[in-house]
């Protein structure tokens, strides 16, 4: 391996955290530094470069 190789590993990366029974549709982009919270949604082919929250809980929403 080359010594200036790139591996991704590196320290200081941003990071994405995806919370509880969160939902991620297909083919949506996370742009880190983002943070899917608990019970959000991304719709199909979304994107997302803040945080997203659920708009209601599931008690309001019965």
């Amino acid at each position: 391996m080359a010594p200036r190789a790139y591996l991704g590993a590196h320290v200081g990366k941003h990071r994405t955290e995806i919370g509880p029974r969160a939902f991620i549709g297909s083919d949506a982009m996370l742009v880190a530094p983002v943070c899917v919270g608990t019970d959000a949604m991304t719709g199909s082919s979304g994107l997302a470069i803040r945080l997203m929250q659920a708009l209601r809980t599931k008690k309001e929403t019965r």
